[in-house]
Protein backbone atom coordinates (compact mmCIF):
# COMPACT_ATOMS: atom_id res chain seq x y z
CA UNK A 1 0.00 0.00 0.00
CA UNK A 2 3.10 2.51 0.89
CA UNK A 3 4.10 2.30 -3.23
CA UNK A 4 0.77 3.16 -4.33
CA UNK A 5 0.97 6.22 -1.82
CA UNK A 6 4.14 7.37 -2.90
CA UNK A 7 3.20 7.04 -6.89
CA UNK A 8 -0.10 8.98 -6.21
CA UNK A 9 2.00 11.59 -3.91
CA UNK A 10 4.58 11.76 -6.72
CA UNK A 11 1.36 12.41 -9.60
CA UNK A 12 -0.18 14.54 -7.05
CA UNK A 13 2.86 16.89 -7.00
CA UNK A 14 3.30 16.45 -10.50
CA UNK A 15 -0.10 17.97 -11.36
CA UNK A 16 0.21 20.53 -8.98
CA UNK A 17 3.45 21.76 -11.08
CA UNK A 18 1.46 21.30 -14.23
CA UNK A 19 -1.11 23.61 -13.30
CA UNK A 20 1.43 25.67 -12.07
CA UNK A 21 3.34 26.04 -14.75
CA UNK A 22 0.35 26.57 -17.11
CA UNK A 23 -1.17 29.04 -15.29
CA UNK A 24 2.54 30.80 -16.17
CA UNK A 25 2.57 29.81 -19.61
CA UNK A 26 -1.26 31.60 -19.75
CA UNK A 27 -0.29 34.53 -18.17
CA UNK A 28 2.50 34.92 -20.28
CA UNK A 29 0.09 34.69 -23.14
CA UNK A 30 -2.81 36.32 -22.13
CA UNK A 31 -0.98 39.73 -20.33
CA UNK A 32 -0.48 42.46 -22.12
CA UNK A 33 2.46 43.86 -21.81
CA UNK A 34 4.50 40.67 -20.83
CA UNK A 35 7.74 39.86 -22.50
CA UNK A 36 7.96 36.58 -24.25
CA UNK A 37 10.88 35.63 -22.49
CA UNK A 38 8.86 35.26 -19.22
CA UNK A 39 7.28 32.21 -21.48
CA UNK A 40 10.37 30.46 -22.08
CA UNK A 41 11.46 31.06 -18.66
CA UNK A 42 8.38 28.99 -17.66
CA UNK A 43 8.86 26.42 -19.94
CA UNK A 44 12.61 25.90 -19.67
CA UNK A 45 12.33 25.82 -15.76
CA UNK A 46 9.35 22.74 -16.54
CA UNK A 47 12.10 20.86 -18.99
CA UNK A 48 15.46 20.87 -16.88
CA UNK A 49 13.67 19.84 -13.71
CA UNK A 50 11.26 17.26 -15.36
CA UNK A 51 14.46 16.06 -17.17
CA UNK A 52 16.44 15.68 -13.71
CA UNK A 53 14.09 14.47 -12.14
CA UNK A 54 12.67 11.87 -15.09
CA UNK A 55 17.08 10.75 -14.78
CA UNK A 56 16.77 10.29 -11.17
CA UNK A 57 14.10 7.86 -10.55
CA UNK A 58 15.85 5.47 -8.65
CA UNK A 59 16.47 7.90 -5.62
CA UNK A 60 13.12 9.89 -6.15
CA UNK A 61 11.97 8.20 -2.37
CA UNK A 62 14.70 9.80 -0.45
CA UNK A 63 13.95 13.18 0.88
CA UNK A 64 17.51 14.43 0.63
CA UNK A 65 16.51 13.94 -3.44
CA UNK A 66 13.86 16.43 -3.36
CA UNK A 67 15.08 19.17 -1.14
CA UNK A 68 18.03 18.53 -3.38
CA UNK A 69 16.08 19.85 -6.31
CA UNK A 70 13.63 22.54 -4.42
CA UNK A 71 17.33 24.19 -3.64
CA UNK A 72 18.40 24.28 -7.79
CA UNK A 73 14.72 25.17 -8.56
CA UNK A 74 15.10 28.18 -6.11
CA UNK A 75 18.73 29.36 -7.43
CA UNK A 76 17.39 28.51 -10.93
CA UNK A 77 14.76 31.25 -10.84
CA UNK A 78 16.80 33.50 -8.73
CA UNK A 79 18.96 33.62 -11.50
CA UNK A 80 17.12 33.77 -14.49
CA UNK A 81 14.71 36.37 -13.11
CA UNK A 82 17.82 38.53 -11.85
CA UNK A 83 19.16 38.47 -15.59
CA UNK A 84 16.03 38.46 -17.18
CA UNK A 85 14.79 41.61 -15.64
CA UNK A 86 18.84 43.43 -16.44
CA UNK A 87 18.92 42.26 -19.98
CA UNK A 88 17.34 44.00 -22.75
CA UNK A 89 17.35 40.91 -25.34
CA UNK A 90 17.88 37.21 -24.02
CA UNK A 91 17.44 35.12 -27.33
CA UNK A 92 15.62 32.05 -27.23
CA UNK A 93 18.83 30.11 -29.05
CA UNK A 94 20.63 31.47 -25.44
CA UNK A 95 17.83 29.88 -23.38
CA UNK A 96 18.32 26.00 -25.61
CA UNK A 97 21.93 26.64 -24.72
CA UNK A 98 21.54 27.64 -21.50
CA UNK A 99 19.10 24.73 -20.80
CA UNK A 100 21.18 22.17 -22.17
CA UNK A 101 23.70 23.02 -20.24
CA UNK A 102 21.86 23.57 -17.03
CA UNK A 103 20.76 19.72 -17.10
CA UNK A 104 24.48 18.39 -17.27
CA UNK A 105 25.29 20.56 -13.74
CA UNK A 106 22.23 19.48 -12.10
CA UNK A 107 22.18 16.40 -12.94
CA UNK A 108 25.92 16.01 -12.33
CA UNK A 109 25.58 17.40 -9.21
CA UNK A 110 22.90 15.35 -7.87
CA UNK A 111 24.58 12.12 -9.34
CA UNK A 112 27.48 12.91 -7.49
CA UNK A 113 25.61 13.83 -4.24
CA UNK A 114 23.70 10.59 -4.10
CA UNK A 115 26.79 8.43 -5.52
CA UNK A 116 25.91 4.80 -4.19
Amino acid sequence: MSFLRNVSWIWTNFIIAVLIAGGAVLFAILAPGVHIRWFFLAVVTILTFAVVIAINRYIWNRPLFWMTIAAFLILHIVAYVAVLLNVERWPALLFSAVFMLEIVVVNTCVTVLFRK
